[in-house]
Parts: C-alpha cells; sequence; structure tokens
C-alpha cells in the first residue's frame, strides 16, 4: 500500500480482483476511501546472520537488505565481525552497515512479525471528517 502526491491511498496487485482498476506497469490498483476500513497490517523482518543480529528488508529485486541490529543490552557486534562476515560501511557517521544477501542464504535466518494496526487513514479509530 502506498499514498500518492496527493495523500490518497492506494493498494495494488500483480493480478486483477474485485474493485481494482487497471493502473501503471501492467498492475492493478485499489483506491481506498477516506472512511474505508481495510484490514491493515505492519510485517517486521528481524532475524540473524552468521550469528549477528539484523534487521532484515526485502528490497525490489529479491534479495535481502541487512543491517545490524541491536541486542537486548544495547550493544551490536563490533566492526571487525561486521567486516569479517561480509558487511560494508561507506565511512559517512550515522550510516548502517549493510550487505544483500540471497533469501536463501545458509547463514541467514529471518523471523517475520505480523501486528494488525488501524488503517493510516484511520485517525484514533474514526475517519477523518
Amino acid at each position: 500500500m502506498g499514498r500518492d502526491r496527493s495523500g490518497r491511498y492506494c493498494a495494488w496487485s500483480e493480478h486483477a480482483h474485485p474493485g481494482f482498476v487497471a493502473g501503471r506497469h501492467h498492475m492493478f490498483d485499489y483506491w481506498v476511501s477516506d472512511n474505508e476500513w481495510l484490514e491493515c497490517v505492519d510485517y517486521r523482518n528481524h532475524g540473524t546472520y552468521r550469528g549477528i543480529a539484523v534487521h532484515v528488508s526485502p528490497n525490489g529485486i529479491g534479495t535481502l537488505v541487512i543491517t545490524p541490529a541491536r541486542e537486548s543490552n544495547g550493544s551490536r557486534a563490533p566492526d571487525d565481525v561486521l567486516e569479517e562476515a561480509g558487511f560494508e560501511w561507506d565511512g559517512r557517521p550515522g550510516e548502517p552497515w549493510i550487505k544483500i544477501v540471497e533469501p536463501d542464504d545458509p547463514d541467514m535466518e529471518v523471523v517475520t512479525t505480523r501486528a494488525p494496526i488501524d488503517p493510516p487513514w484511520i485517525k484514533n479509530g474514526e475517519a477523518p471528517s
């Protein structure tokens, strides 16, 4: 789901479904009305790579972008451990170490959590007036 420049929300699909209209790039769009309640979920991906706690972000080309996560005690893997595991850092302060991996990488373990959330266009349980 995303928003257009005017702020309207739109869901999209690779396949036609009731209520969806032909959109760009061979996709089908569903434009959400302001007071429409749709089931929305928040997906969070985390896991480990070679024992290093990581955040996991799927990208648009089928691979995973992983960045080191903080452990429950607030620490993260040391720089030398990240470098040895193939993570890269561009040297800019505040920028994360990153690594691109295939989803089936044997060193990668991913856990996805799914939590229901209110639709983002609904505020405090009520549609905008």
